[in-house]
C-alpha cells in the first residue's frame, strides 16, 4: 500500500535526484511527469543526460514515457535514439523504445484496465517483444486490473511479487527476456506517497544487466 505521510514535493524531488546521481544509470525511463517535479529533475540531470520526449509532450501533467540516456553512452554511436512507437498522444497508452548495441528496451505506460484500448495496447506490447528478439527488457506502469498480476510470454518478472503496490495491485514491472542474465535489482519506495498535497504511486526501480 502507498505510504500516507507528510513528505513534501521538495523533499521528494531531492530524494529522486540524489538517488539517480548516486546510482548513475545509463538509461532512465520516467512515467507520469508532475510538471514542477519533473522540470527540476530534468534540469538537474541535463549535464549528464540527453532526454527523448514522445510526440505531443508538454510540461503540464502528462502520462508520457520519457527516456534519458547518459551522454557517455550516447557517444561512440552505440545508441539508436528512442522511438515513440504508439502514435498516441492522449493521456494514457504510450511507449518508447531504444536500442543500445544489441539490447532493445521498451518502456510502457498502460491505460487503465477499464479503457477500451487496454487489450489492444497489451497485444501491441506482446507483439513487440515477440517480433524483435533483441528486446531484452520491458518496463513500466502496467496498470493491471485490481488483484491481478501481469505475465508476458518469454519474459520473467525481475521484481518481487506485490512490490510497488496500490490497493493490493502491483503497478510497476520490470520484465527480462528468459535466458538473459541480470544482477542487482534496486527498489526505493520512499517516494511512494499518498497524502493531501502529493500523490505518487511509483517507486524508483533499477536493474543491472
Amino acid at each position: 500500500m502507498l505510504r500516507e505521510n507528510d513528505i513534501s514535493s521538495e523533499l521528494r524531488t531531492v530524494r529522486i535526484i540524489n538517488t539517480i546521481k548516486s546510482i548513475r544509470p545509463d538509461i532512465i525511463y520516467f512515467t507520469e511527469e508532475d510538471p514542477v517535479i519533473f522540470s527540476l529533475i530534468s534540469c538537474a540531470l541535463l549535464n549528464d543526460y540527453v532526454f527523448y520526449y514522445p510526440q505531443g509532450f508538454n510540461r503540464c501533467w502528462y502520462a508520457a514515457v520519457v527516456v534519458a540516456v547518459r551522454k557517455s553512452v550516447n557517444r561512440h554511436n552505440r545508441l539508436e535514439g528512442a522511438k515513440d512507437g504508439t502514435g498516441i498522444v492522449s493521456k494514457s497508452a504510450k511507449w518508447m523504445s531504444l536500442k543500445l548495441d544489441s539490447l532493445t528496451v521498451l518502456g510502457v505506460h498502460f491505460p487503465q484496465p477499464s479503457n477500451p484500448t487496454y487489450e489492444d495496447f497489451f497485444r501491441q506490447v506482446v507483439e513487440f517483444g515477440e517480433g524483435d528478439t533483441s528486446t531484452s527488457v520491458i518496463i513500466g506502469d502496467f496498470n493491471p486490473e485490481q488483484a491481478t498480476s501481469v505475465r508476458l510470454p518469454n519474459f520473467r518478472s525481475a521484481l518481487p511479487e506485490g512490490s510497488t503496490s496500490m490497493f493490493g495491485t502491483q503497478l510497476d514491472y520490470v520484465f527480462i527476456r528468459k535466458g538473459r542474465a541480470y544482477q542487482h535489482v534496486f527498489i526505493d519506495d520512499s517516494c511512494m506517497v499518498k497524502g493531501e498535497n502529493l500523490f505518487s504511486d511509483h517507486a524508483i526501480i533499477g536493474v543491472e544487466l
